[in-house]
């Protein structure tokens, strides 16, 4: 999941910044396309606790936190360009700058090897893995689709 966001956050043409800008022009006062943001990023956190839940995460992070700081995280390379190049000594959209990041990060949010399920919990997981359907898109993705409502 979070490999999707940095994706989306660093493709030019899919308005990272304007996400970012939105947020830094935000008045505090909700337009009327806040509800249908909200129950979206509700629905994200639901998922995220399921995956906590199922071992995939981490369990100690509240999920709504950690969806902030995972969208936050993957709008680094759109917001700090110059401190990626800086840093990777590559631009900031090169795929290998994005992978390389986009891979440190899902790494951060995944659980301690040793504090994953093992055995019987394992195979339960593995099968509801099988049998799950993503409930909708990432939600970068689609508030960048509806003109940066987040």
């Amino acid at each position: 999941m979070i490999k999707k966001y940095v994706q989306a956050a660093a493709d030019p043409r899919l308005g990272g910044r304007l996400l970012a800008w939105a947020g830094l022009a935000d008045t505090g006062k909700d337009g009327p396309e806040a509800h249908e943001r909200n129950a979206s990023l509700r629905q994200e956190v639901e998922q995220l606790q399921e995956r906590q839940q199922n071992g995939e995460l981490d369990e100690r992070h509240d999920a709504a936190a950690l969806l902030l700081i995972m969208m936050s995280a993957a709008n680094a390379l759109a917001v700090y360009p110059q401190l990626a190049r800086g840093l990777f000594e590559a631009d900031a959209t090169s795929p290998e700058v994005v992978e390389r990041y986009a891979a440190q990060l899902a790494q951060l949010i995944q659980p301690p090897r040793d504090a994953r399920p093992r055995g019987r919990r394992r195979e339960l997981i593995r099968r509801k893995k099988r049998s799950f359907q993503p409930l909708c898109e990432a939600p970068l993705q689609m508030s960048l689709r509806r003109g940066c409502h987040y």
